[in-house]
């Protein structure tokens, strides 16, 4: 079959379906094969097509929202000494639960951080958590998303015991030689911003070329 094959030039896509036809003491051997072959394309019409140009340029948009997500990597959490939480604070947490109706499903207090307004949160442990002081203690009704990773609790209500134990504040670092400097050995700000701008627009000279050879097929 392979000699057949490459003698024939043909290139199965499928996988040959192979029939003796013939075979028996002193008789030639005879067989046959059925396969699905690559089909044969007359491409017309395709010169002269025209195209989008795509804008590749980095804008300062771009550019600071590249600064904005480093910064945010960078930042450091700091104390807070106020009472009560507000959108954006992180909140130092104990969360546990039991589901309602199975006891025995449950999952001992833990200790997390949390940014809190993001829908990051369940949103009535959320919620308690917006309205309580530090040092206070809970137990909120909640329901598990039905997409919820763990399939023994999604879409079922359980009883959370939560404790805010501390708040804080994020701090993004300034904008600096000091912080380029940090993000790559010996860079400023200058530097830093070039090879950001650099790194945009290779990202977006790709994204166009994958762009044209969709809009080509």
């Amino acid at each position: 079959l392979n000699e057949a094959l490459q003698k024939t030039k043909l290139s199965p896509v499928s996988r040959p379906q192979v029939q003796v036809n013939e075979i028996g003491e002193g008789k030639p051997f005879v067989f046959s094969a059925e396969f699905e072959v690559e089909p044969e394309i007359n491409l017309k019409g395709y010169k002269g097509i025209s195209l989008k140009k795509q804008v590749i340029e980095p804008t300062d948009e771009e550019v600071q929202g590249t600064f904005k997500n480093l910064r945010e990597r960078m930042a450091t959490l700091e104390p807070l000494t106020a009472e009560k939480a507000e959108k954006g604070n992180f909140a130092v947490v104990e969360v546990g639960y039991v589901l309602k109706d199975n006891a025995a499903k449950k999952e001992e207090a833990r200790s997390y951080t949390v940014e809190l307004g993001n829908e990051r949160v369940l949103p009535n442990v959320e919620k308690a958590l917006m309205e309580m002081k530090v040092g206070e203690s809970k137990e909120v009704e909640e329901t598990f998303p039905a997409e919820y990773g763990d399939k023994e609790v999604a879409g079922k209500t359980a009883v959370f015991s939560v404790k805010l134990l501390e708040l804080k504040n994020r701090i993004l670092p300034e904008l600096n030689d000091a912080f380029a400097a940090q993000l790559k050995e010996g860079a400023t700000v200058e530097s830093l911003t070039a090879e950001v701008r650099q790194n945009i627009q290779q990202s977006k000279e790709e994204e166009a070329k994958r762009a044209q050879r969709e809009e080509i097929v």
